[in-house]
């Protein structure tokens, strides 16, 4: 019987064609300091308009609710690039094993 020619997905998976498993690259993220500039600039701005918002209001506790958001701020800040970061360089792929992917017939 004559196999199906298999069908190449923008991932560079190959689905129906087990006669060898591919194996994936691990890429660095080419644009990651825009990124980090762009997050940088949004938390300084959230953390500050924050902190200028309370300022202006009526709030017993300023002080309080000024350090309350500040703190809110860089916490998110951290967590958002830990995350971020650690995805710039993973330590390893994505691996996919022989019979993983396959085509099914309709």
């Amino acid at each position: 019987t004559a196999s199906k020619p298999a069908r190449e997905l923008p991932s560079g998976l190959c689905i129906g064609d087990f006669s060898r498993p591919k194996t994936q690259s691990i890429t660095t993220m080419p644009s990651a300091g825009i990124t980090i500039l762009i997050a940088t600039l949004f938390f300084a701005c959230a953390a500050f308009g924050g902190a200028f918002y309370v300022k202006g209001s009526k709030v017993e506790d300023k002080q309080l609710v000024q350090t309350m958001i500040i703190t809110s701020c860089i916490c998110l800040y951290i967590f958002y690039m830990c995350t971020f970061m650690s995805q710039m360089n993973p330590l390893r792929a994505p691996e996919i094993e022989h019979g993983d992917v396959f085509l099914k017939d309709s």
